[in-house]
């Protein structure tokens, strides 16, 4: 509907009158309607779902809108001098004058007889029924003609009895559409306001829920609508438990974080007070979902913890046709759809990171964090602050922000524990309580935190021989190898040595027939990592495309004869470890105690050359 203005009329003579005025204002698109009471709340309801926003009428109708309407009703007054010239003509005509009507004409006319001192008789009804009973009490009383709007005029003209209206004058239809008009602006900006502030709270995350101070609902979102069952209208305590929200409206106790369930779903509460001039004026209370806020957290933690800590390797990706690589990729492929912890074992050098790489890559954790740690390559101590992490003064030298451990940088994903046997004991407890109650508690903290990972250990010594020999707790055994992993060294997978050759190789080198016999028959003690150091050496020595047996020779430090009458065996088992001690101490002042350069020089992992380093005391 084009007006946002509609006025119901109560005589004949209004609606002439406002018709008048309207044509003057260039306003006609008004409707003027002659409905009064019960039949204009009839019409109004109809009018406001088509958008009208204010109502204009007169005395009981007016009253009668308003009492049963939420929208603006603006009551055409009766003026002092209105009353005066309509009762100036009625005296020429009628000696006695009665009024019948709605309270705001009644009083109007009871003001007109204290200014005037006249004794115009007032009957002020309540309700239609009401006019006939009135209307006979006037008659009885002596009444020549009766004041009034359509409701009395139709009594009148059933009994034939004199009747006039009381007209507004232009004047008091003018202040009407100004006021109106007014209130229309008011809406649209009330309207508007209310709009922005509800596009506001529906772009959040949280359910909001706004209640007065009696704790009836004023305003709730979407979220908050759905995650209540929201039907209007209604109280705050018809929709969640509300003991602790009526508190904060009569007593003004704000809380935070509580957890209440509602429906069957666990939300977390929050509730402020809204206070005014005047006091408490209600609350606003905020809902969210348990599982939101762990996915909030998780997408948090991801983004500002575990920022390239991710599985590069997928099981395509290991090199290998062998039967028994085949067979440990089946194996691996069945875990990784299980929730359980894995151990894998195997010599050093034969992928048991790539493995647990393949694992969680395979798994349903495959979008979340992998982080690896390598136990064997920290001091204990380094370790347990990389594992558990520590808040700010934990230590001297302790970051001043506190750290996160990687528990906490892997949560909803894997953590991946090579060389577990090399943990102290005192680390082993706390790992097993970790695992057991899943949640960690950062060094130098009482607080903690809830943690979801899946663990992956490996280890190429015997677990059930570290047990045996009180290196490794029991329990903690048990519950990292719920399921165990065994893989082959290259020793049984010597079909795919030559692959793995082509795999690392550079620049479309190839062995010769004599150096891939050569190749298939060394037992490879160090696995594929030394296979890829070889092949490194290879790279950056031969220029020539065919690689021949004296290359690979060179490349693995071999002699190139056969060493006829040599030193014994039980000799060379004692000069062996010397030597090699020997070789590592020089590497090692040579490269200034870097050992990541000094392993590379030596062909050995860092972590190889850790345990030979503690093994000879260096």
């Amino acid at each position: 509907m084009d007006s946002k203005i509609v006025i119901f009329s109560t005589t004949p003579g209004m609606t002439k009158r406002c018709t008048e005025v309207l044509t003057k204002r260039d306003q006609l698109y008004i409707p003027v309607l002659d409905l009064t009471t019960t039949r204009a709340l009839e019409r109004a309801h109809g009018y406001i779902n088509e958008g009208v926003k204010v109502f204009i009428s007169r005395g009981g109708t007016a009253e009668y809108l308003r009492q049963n309407l939420s929208v603006p009703i603006i009551d055409i007054g009766h003026t002092f001098l209105s009353i005066f010239v309509t009762v100036k003509k009625l005296k020429k005509e009628f000696g006695k004058i009665a009024m019948i009507g709605y309270h705001n004409a009644c009083k109007a006319i009871k003001k007109y007889n204290a200014i005037m001192n006249d004794n115009i008789l007032v009957f002020e009804v309540n309700s239609d029924p009401e006019f006939i009973l009135n209307f006979k009490k006037a008659v009885k009383t002596g009444a020549e003609v009766i004041l009034g709007g359509f409701q009395i005029s139709k009594i009148c003209e059933e009994y034939n009895h004199p009747y006039r209206s009381t007209e507004p004058d232009e004047s008091e239809i003018e202040k009407a559409l100004n006021e109106a008009s007014h209130m229309v602006l008011i809406e649209a900006e009330r309207s508007s306001q209310y709009s922005l502030i509800s596009t506001i709270l529906n772009s959040t995350a949280e359910g909001i829920v706004g209640v007065d101070k009696e704790a009836r609902v004023f305003h709730i979102n979407g979220i908050a609508a759905k995650l209540l069952n929201y039907r209007a209208p209604c109280s705050i305590s018809d929709l969640m438990p509300s003991d602790r929200i009526l508190q904060t409206i009569s007593r003004g106790a704000d809380f935070f974080n509580e957890l209440v369930t509602v429906n069957g779903n666990n939300l977390v509460c929050a509730c402020q007070a809204i206070r005014g001039k005047e006091g408490l004026l209600g609350a606003v209370v905020s809902l969210q979902e348990e599982n939101t806020i762990r996915n909030i957290d998780t997408q948090i933690r991801k983004k500002m913890l575990g920022r390239g800590h991710i599985a590069k390797t997928s099981f395509k990706d290991i090199v290998g046709t062998s039967a028994s690589l085949a067979e440990a990729k089946r194996i691996a492929q069945r875990f990784a759809r299980t929730n359980g912890s894995v151990l894998i074992s195997g010599a050093t050098g034969t992928g048991k990171e790539l493995f647990a790489q393949g694992i969680h890559n395979f798994s349903n954790r495959r979008g979340e964090p992998f982080v690896a740690i390598n136990c064997a390559a920290l001091p204990q101590d380094i370790l347990e602050s990389e594992l558990f992490g520590y808040v700010r003064g934990a230590f001297t030298g302790a970051r001043s922000e506190g750290k996160a451990g990687i528990f906490e940088l892997a949560h909803k994903g894997s953590v991946f524990l090579d060389e577990i046997t090399e943990i102290s004991q005192n680390v082993q407890a706390k790992l097993l309580r970790v695992l057991q109650e899943k949640e960690v508690m950062r060094i130098g903290d009482d607080k903690v935190i809830p943690v979801d990972v899946r663990i992956i250990a490996a280890s190429n010594k015997d677990l059930r021989g570290e047990i045996a020999a009180g290196r490794f707790r029991e329990d903690l055994y048990y519950r990292i190898g719920v399921l165990e992993l065994s893989l082959p060294p290259l020793t049984e997978r010597v079909d795919d040595i030559p692959l793995l050759f082509d795999h690392f190789f550079k620049g479309g080198k190839i062995l010769s027939a004599q150096a891939e016999k050569l190749v298939k028959e060394y037992s490879w003690p160090g696995n594929i990592r030394e296979l890829k150091n070889v092949v490194d050496r290879l790279d950056a020595l031969c220029d020539h495309s065919t690689i021949l047996e004296e290359d690979v020779k060179k490349a693995m430090r071999l002699p190139s004869k056969p060493n006829v009458g040599g030193i014994s065996t039980p000799a060379l088992e004692k000069l062996l470890p010397r030597l090699e001690e020997r070789l590592i101490r020089e590497t090692l002042e040579k490269h200034a105690g870097n050992r990541g350069e000094a392993a590379a020089v030596l062909g050995m992992s860092p972590t190889t050359l850790w345990r030979r380093m503690k093994k000879y005391g260096l």
